[in-house]
């Protein structure tokens, strides 16, 4: 069973760590347009300063799973 997980884990493992950053980057510009999309029509306006926050968030945790990832990986 541990052996089907760990191939599980290393399908996606990020090549490098500038690979890391890049999917870092991406996953918060992604999370703070949705999110900026989610107030729009939520509450017909932005929450810039809010969803920011948020996407730091996301981008945070994006961080550190693609870096326990590649870490794993070594």
């Amino acid at each position: 069973m541990m052996k089907s997980f760990k191939k599980w884990l290393s399908i996606d493992v990020p090549a490098g760590w500038a690979d890391v950053f890049i999917r870092t980057g991406k996953a918060a510009v992604v999370a703070f347009v949705v999110l900026q999309l989610k107030e729009w029509f939520d509450a017909g306006a932005f929450d810039t300063p809010a969803t920011a926050v948020d996407a730091a968030l996301i981008a945070g945790a994006t961080f550190a799973l693609n870096a326990i990832h590649i870490r794993a990986k070594s």
